[in-house]
C-alpha cells in the first residue's frame, strides 16, 4: 500500500502529524501531501510551542518509533481489519522526575522504560507463538506516554496481564542511570471493534481513562467502560470551574494552628487553601491542587494564597491581636517560572506586613531542581527576614548534603513518620535522627499530623520544637483562628 493510500484510510479530521528530521525541502513535500490528505502537519524541527511542549525529550523521540504518519496508518489499518487491543501507558509525575534529574537523565530513563515495555511485549508474543504481523507494536506517543497495539486480541484479560507485567518492569530500579529514581505508571486498555473501529476514537477513550485514573493510585490497569466518558466530562467541568474560581478569588484560606511542644503556646499556623464548589460542596485539596498543577494555575493560586495570608496577618495586627508566624506552601512551578523574590516583595508591599511573620515551605524536589537559582532565591528571601522551612523531609529525593548548603530555618517531619509513634521503633528511630540532625544544624523542627497525645509526648521527649495536627485543631477559617489568638496564645 502506498503512503498516500495509507493516509486516506485514517480518520483525519482535526488530526495533526509532526514531521521531524530530514532535509527541509523533503519536509515541505511531505507537508503538502499531508495537507492534501486532510491533515494539519506541524514542522517538528521548528522552534515554538511544540518544542517547549516536548520537555527536552526530542532525541528520544527521534530514536524510538512514535505515534506518527505511517506508524499511525499501520495501527489504523490493523484496528479496521481485525480485533485488537490498544494499551496506553503513562508514567507518574515524570515532570517532577525531570525537574530533579535533568533533561538528559530523563531522556535516558524514558528510553530505558520504552525498551522494557518493548522487551515485555516481545516475551509476551513469543510465549503465545505470535509472529510477523501478529506481533504487537510499541510506539512513543508523547512525553511520558507509550502506546501498545496487540493485534488479533478481542478480550481484555490477556491485555491486562501484559500491562501489569510491563508496569512491573517499568518499576524496577534504574541503577545505571539514576539509582535514586523509582518510576511507576498506569495503563488503560481499549478493544477494537468492541469499543470502536476508529483509531482516533480508541485513543481518546484510552487517554480519558488513563488521565482520569491518575488520581486513583499508581501501577493501576483499567479497561475502558462507557462511564469513563462521563468521568472525563466531569474532569473537564472541574477544570473550567476551578479556573474561574481561582481568577475570581472564590477560594478560601484556612489556618491550622502550630504550637510550642513544651508550653502548648500558639506560635503560628500553616495556611491551607480550601474550595467549596457550588452545588457540590468541599473539594479535597489533593484533588484541586493536582488539577491546578496540570492546568498551570498553581503559580497564580500560590501567589493568591501568599497575598491573602499576608493581608490577614496585617488585619489581625490592626485588630490588636498578638502577631504569629504564618507558613505558606510554595511550588517548584512558582520558583521556576517566576521571580519568587519579586512575588514576595510585591505581597509585602500590598499588605504592609513585616517579613518576619512569614515562613515559606519548600519541598525537596524544589530544592534539588535548578540548584543555583533556587539557592540564590532562598538566600535573598532569608535576608529579607522570611523564614524557610523544608516540608515533608525524608519522603522525597533525600540528600543530606544540601541541608548545610541551603538557606533553611526549619525542617518539617512528615506525618508518615509521626503516624507510627511511639509504637513503631522504625518511625521512632527516623524521627529521632531527623531531630538530632536538625539541632546540629541549628534548625527548628515542626512535626505535622499529630493526632494523639502519646505522639506529642514522644516528640517532646525526642526534642521536637513545634507541632500541628488534629490533636489540637483542624484547619479553620480566619475568623475562628482570630478568636484563638484572642484567647491569649495558650491552647488547653
Amino acid at each position: 500500500m502506498r503512503s498516500k493510500d495509507k493516509l486516506s484510510k485514517l480518520p483525519n479530521e482535526g488530526a495533526a502529524i509532526v514531521i521531524s528530521g530530514g532535509d527541509p525541502a523533503d519536509r515541505r513535500k511531505a507537508a503538502a501531501a499531508l495537507r492534501q490528505a486532510g491533515f494539519a502537519p506541524v514542522d517538528g524541527a521548528a522552534d515554538g510551542p511544540l518544542a517547549a511542549a516536548l520537555g527536552g525529550d526530542d532525541q528520544f523521540r527521534e530514536e524510538a518509533p512514535v505515534w506518527r504518519d505511517d506508524a499511525a496508518a499501520e495501527v489504523a489499518a490493523a484496528t479496521l481489519e481485525q480485533p485488537a487491543a490498544l494499551i496506553l501507558f503513562n508514567l507518574d509525575h515524570f515532570k517532577r522526575v525531570r525537574a530533579v534529574v535533568g533533561s538528559e537523565i530523563a531522556r535516558r530513563l524514558l528510553k530505558e522504560a520504552f525498551a522494557r515495555v518493548e522487551d515485555c511485549l516481545k516475551a509476551h508474543d513469543a510465549s503465545r507463538g505470535r509472529r510477523g504481523k501478529h506481533r504487537g507494536q510499541v510506539r512513543h506517543v508523547d512525553g511520558d506516554e507509550f502506546c501498545v497495539l496487540m493485534p488479533r486480541l478481542d478480550h481484555s484479560e490477556e491485555a491486562a496481564e501484559f500491562a501489569h507485567a510491563a508496569l512491573v518492569a517499568i518499576g524496577r530500579p534504574y541503577e545505571k542511570i539514576a539509582p535514586q529514581v523509582f518510576l511507576t505508571g498506569r495503563a488503560g486498555i481499549t478493544l477494537a471493534p468492541h469499543h470502536s473501529r476508529d483509531v482516533d476514537t480508541l485513543f481518546r477513550m484510552v487517554a480519558s481513562i488513563v488521565h482520569h485514573e491518575s488520581r486513583q493510585g499508581r501501577n493501576t490497569v483499567r479497561v475502558y467502560a462507557p462511564g469513563a466518558v462521563a468521568s472525563a466530562a466531569e474532569r473537564f467541568e472541574l477544570e473550567a470551574e476551578l479556573t474561574r474560581a481561582v481568577r475570581a478569588g472564590e477560594l478560601e484560606v484556612y489556618y491550622q494552628p502550630q504550637l510550642c511542644i513544651a508550653t502548648n503556646r500558639l506560635v503560628g499556623a500553616e495556611a491551607l487553601v480550601r474550595w467549596r464548589r457550588a452545588g457540590i460542596g468541599s473539594v479535597p485539596a489533593e484533588v484541586f491542587i493536582a488539577v491546578a498543577e496540570d492546568l498551570g494555575l498553581i503559580a497564580e493560586l500560590g501567589n493568591w494564597v501568599l497575598t491573602t495570608a499576608a493581608r490577614q496577618i496585617e488585619s489581625w495586627r490592626k485588630a490588636g491581636l498578638p502577631p504569629v508566624r504564618i507558613a505558606i506552601n510554595t511550588s517548584a512551578y512558582q520558583f521556576r517560572r517566576l521571580d519568587m523574590v519579586d512575588v514576595v516583595v510585591d505581597a509585602l508591599k500590598k499588605t504592609d506586613v513585616a517579613a518576619d511573620y512569614l515562613m515559606l515551605e519548600v519541598t525537596e524536589s524544589l530544592v534539588l531542581s535548578e540548584v543555583e537559582r533556587t539557592l540564590d532565591a532562598l538566600r535573598r528571601l532569608q535576608e529579607m527576614g522570611i523564614k524557610i522551612a523544608l516540608d515533608d523531609f525524608g519522603t522525597g529525593y533525600s540528600s543530606l548534603s544540601y541541608l548545610k548548603s541551603f538557606a533553611l530555618d526549619c525542617l518539617k517531619i512528615d506525618l508518615s513518620f509521626v503516624r507510627g509513634l511511639p509504637q513503631d521503633s522504625g518511625d521512632v528511630a527516623v524521627t529521632e535522627a531527623i531531630i538530632r540532625m536538625a539541632k546540629a544544624l541549628n534548625l527548628e523542627v515542626i512535626a505535622e499530623g499529630v493526632e494523639r497525645e502519646e505522639q506529642r509526648a514522644c516528640l517532646a521527649a525526642l526534642g521536637c520544637d513545634y507541632y500541628q495536627g488534629y490533636l489540637i485543631a483542624r484547619p479553620m477559617p480566619a475568623d475562628a483562628f482570630g478568636q484563638l489568638l484572642g484567647r491569649g496564645l495558650t491552647v488547653e
